[in-house]
């Protein structure tokens, strides 16, 4: 029989690994410990900021893969940052991510969105230990567990939200999720075209001020 390591981190499945050879014998075989998978598809500046978990969540779960479910529209934010091992988009044309979700075994969830869509994904999802919010049965996103309370609290009290809460996003979204620490600055990777972008940007703002 065919031997196949699919927890190893380079394996691909639809083509040959870094390797380029079978598994049977491969001494680059580097196995995943964990895996971990966020739910975090909108709105695109709450997907930014959550990437201020990604450092404590890799200090936590050393050697999981981590893979974050998002939306067409935040893949970009996402793309090439060095904490996420899988990017898969919910709503990519002829691609069927909830299905091949569902069909999966995870270690750990985090599921950080409100939405009945990607709260029934994280209800239905396989998962260790889950984190965030899920849905009930009668189709309301409820916590998961006490790491949640405050958090979701404050999206049934206008007066908690707006008056008396003191707390960040960032450190509020890190208790979600049972992860120690202080959250990190978010985390957005850019290649060498955005990077030139950014920086004519920064200039002509610099530049004119007054005309922004």
């Amino acid at each position: 029989m065919l031997l196949i390591r699919d927890d190893c981190k380079h394996y691909k499945g639809s083509g040959p690994c870094r390797a380029g050879r079978l598994c049977e014998g491969c001494g680059e075989y580097s196995p995943w410990k964990e895996s971990a998978l966020i739910i975090k598809t909108g709105a695109m500046g709450d997907v930014l900021r959550t990437t201020s978990i990604l450092p404590a969540l890799k200090e936590k779960h050393r050697d999981a893969k981590v893979s974050w479910l998002t939306s067409l529209k935040a893949e970009p934010l996402l793309r090439g940052n060095p904490f996420i091992d899988e990017i898969v988009v919910t709503d990519a044309p002829g691609t069927p991510s909830s299905p091949s979700i569902l069909a999966r075994k995870f270690d750990v969830l985090f599921s950080l969105d409100k939405t009945a869509a990607e709260c029934g994904i994280a209800e239905k999802a396989s998962a260790g230990k889950k984190f965030g919010v899920g849905l009930s049965r009668w189709g309301a996103p409820v916590p998961f567990g006490p790491e949640c309370d405050y958090y979701f609290s404050l999206g049934l009290s206008d007066d908690l939200k707006f008056k008396q809460n003191k707390r960040t996003y960032g450190d509020m979204i890190l208790e979600v999720c049972g992860l120690d620490g202080k959250p990190a600055a978010p985390i957005l990777s850019l290649d060498g075209e955005d990077n030139l972008k950014a920086k004519e940007y920064i200039s002509w703002f610099i530049a004119k001020p007054g005309d922004c």
